[in-house]
């Protein structure tokens, strides 16, 4: 018995019988009387998601496909109403005000983080201005990302970013008008 998992261009041997032929040790088989062949991964990630065969080497070869989805948690941008956002726009000198909502976290101490680009907005950010507040209950949040007289220079790409695992994403506009 082995098990194989499918990528859009090639296939990964896992496990053959006993052996595990991956450098994910995660990875782990398992056997149980009469012929109970179990894949166990512990620590599931989202690129654990795909196809997964176990093949059985009788002729002809038989063989069970199932496809795991792995569900990180819910991520969205909010405006004032609660509905989720892709774009946003603010006058140049206004307060820009972002809120992130998290819901269903697979652990309590998950990492939340804020982008712009591909830079990490904390509390070192040389901009000045810019404060970031979570709050967390239990494995939901919400953070609100406040950056003060706003300017041209603050528009772009946002990211709200939960383990690394699960974003949203909001484009920011800033335009001139009057304060």
């Amino acid at each position: 018995v082995s098990w194989v998992k499918y990528s859009e261009d090639s296939v990964h041997l896992l496990t053959v019988g006993n052996g595990t032929y991956s450098n994910d040790n995660r990875l782990v088989i398992a056997w149980r009387y009469p012929g109970n062949w179990t894949l166990q991964i512990s620590s599931v990630e989202l690129q654990d998601t795909g196809c997964y065969q176990c093949q059985v080497n009788t002729h002809p070869p038989i063989g069970l496909f199932v496809y795991l989805h792995i569900r990180g948690p819910a991520v969205a941008i909010v405006d004032e109403r609660n509905v989720s956002v892709r774009e946003a726009v603010f006058k140049s000198g206004a307060l820009v005000r972002l809120v992130c909502q998290v819901r269903q976290a697979d652990r309590d101490n998950f990492s939340l983080h804020w982008k712009v680009g591909q830079a990490i907005l904390n509390h070192d950010t040389l901009r000045g201005g810019v404060s970031v507040k979570t709050e967390r209950k239990g494995r939901d949040a919400v953070s609100w990302l406040l950056m003060a007289r706003a300017s041209s220079r603050d528009s772009g790409i946002y990211t709200c970013s939960v383990d690394n695992r699960s974003e949203a994403v909001v484009s920011v506009h800033v335009i001139q008008g009057e304060k």
